[in-house]
């Protein structure tokens, strides 16, 4: 189980949000501070998603400050939704991108051009709330319901080799609840191909062994580090 901390970047702070809202937020430190934290103590890879542009603002202060970060490996999400943002990431960072509402937006478009992209460096992402027993997938800052399952989405994009999937249970995070295990136990199941990265509600040790029962090979945490319930020490050693 890889162990890959998240940086939730609003307006220069590092925040966690209670289910995607922003007016329910909690504030630890600034993104240049948390950088330093990682990268001196020597974890290898960061999850961060620019919520100024996953919420529709323009922002590039995100992308700048990473730049100036080369011992880090990045995976970078929040507000790529178009083709000409994927080739420009590709092309002038190293970062693994993630995409999200690009993906159930603009579908036709990313079918025909994804594949053109090297596979390694692209990171799907499924936003889920639970409705009537299933799990629809929601976008744009998760305002908007795309009226499909998660499993609908999968077979959409079963042609597209993408290095993982994160899937995220809207309801779970920020919550420290408990992730949901039975969400990635089906998934592990029904698509034994994928690598899924999981999502919501990490709270410690026990739940990412839990993960990792489930078939979960790698998962991002945020409150659980920010709050002191997983160490530094634990997320640099696999569980």
């Amino acid at each position: 189980m890889k162990i890959i901390p998240s940086i939730d970047v609003l307006d220069g702070q590092v925040v966690r949000l209670q289910m995607g809202d922003p007016l329910k937020k909690k504030v630890y430190g600034t993104l240049e501070q948390f950088l330093r934290i990682f990268e001196d103590s020597g974890v290898p890879r960061v999850h961060v998603v620019d919520l100024n542009s996953a919420f529709g603002r323009d922002d590039s202060s995100v992308w700048s400050q990473i730049s100036e970060h080369s011992k880090l490996q990045f995976q970078v999400g929040g507000g790529i939704r178009s083709l000409a943002l994927v080739e420009k990431y590709l092309e002038t960072t190293t970062a693994d991108l993630v995409l999200g509402s690009y993906l159930t937006s603009k579908t036709s478009e990313a079918l025909s051009s994804l594949k053109a992209f090297p596979g390694k460096r692209l990171i799907a992402t499924f936003d889920v709330a639970l409705q009537d027993n299933r799990f629809i997938v929601k976008d744009h800052g998760w305002k908007n319901s795309t009226g499909k399952t998660l499993e609908e989405w999968l077979m959409v994009y079963s042609s597209i080799e993408f290095a993982s999937i994160l899937v995220t249970d809207i309801g779970r995070d920020g919550m420290m609840n408990g992730p949901n295990f039975n969400l990635y136990r089906l998934l592990t199941q029904q698509f034994p191909e994928r690598d899924f990265i999981a999502s919501g509600g990490v709270r410690d040790l026990n739940d990412l062994e839990d993960l990792v029962a489930c078939g979960a090979t790698r998962v991002v945490v945020g409150r659980s580090f920010y709050e002191g319930k997983l160490s530094l020490e634990e997320i640099l050693c696999q569980v």
